[in-house]
């Protein structure tokens, strides 16, 4: 396999809670970044993993693979409140952290690794909504991160190496 480097031109690193995403990031290259209170649930330390990403890229990284967990798990759990509360978390805790402390140019993609809606309790495969901003991005008026909100966006559906190249070019 191709790393992220030989591939689309990044080094850069995984911050994650799950074995099989750091796995997988180091099979892409990627150096692993353990972040204490990290952890599969929802009690994750959130601004740890966003500031182990703002040093890893401020330091010289590319690109910094943030995965978060806690709403699969409240998908899992059938807790629509903790799904929010996550959401939410991620929004502020996470994403609002980096956006004040990255330096110059940059570039965020926001998307989940696949569904767990609430009312099943497991994974669903199906397209998910991505969102990139920063550097270069031009707003294309969608307003909310939803499925349909998605679809109508500037981006359309993409597969999975497409959404890489847009974030990377």
């Amino acid at each position: 396999m191709p790393t992220m480097k030989e591939k689309f031109g990044v080094e850069g690193v995984v911050i994650t809670a799950i074995d099989l995403i750091r796995g997988l990031g180091i099979l892409s290259g990627l150096k692993p970044i353990n972040v204490e209170g990290a952890n599969a649930y929802f009690d994750t330390n959130f601004e740890g993993k966003a500031d182990a990403a703002i040093k890893a890229l401020n330091g010289g990284a590319n690109i910094a693979i943030i995965h978060v967990e806690a709403p699969d798990e409240a998908g899992h759990e059938g807790l629509m409140e903790e799904k929010i509360k996550a959401i939410e978390n991620i929004d502020k805790r996470l994403l609002g952290r980096l956006m004040e402390n990255l330096e110059g140019d940059y570039r965020i993609g926001l998307l989940p690794d696949h569904y767990t809606p609430i009312s099943v309790r497991t994974h669903v495969h199906g397209p998910v909504p991505f969102a990139i901003m920063g550097s270069g991005i031009e707003p294309d008026g969608v307003e909310r991160f939803d499925e349909e909100s998605a679809k109508k966006g500037g981006y359309g559906l993409k597969k999975g190496h497409e959404f890489i190249e847009l974030l990377t070019s």
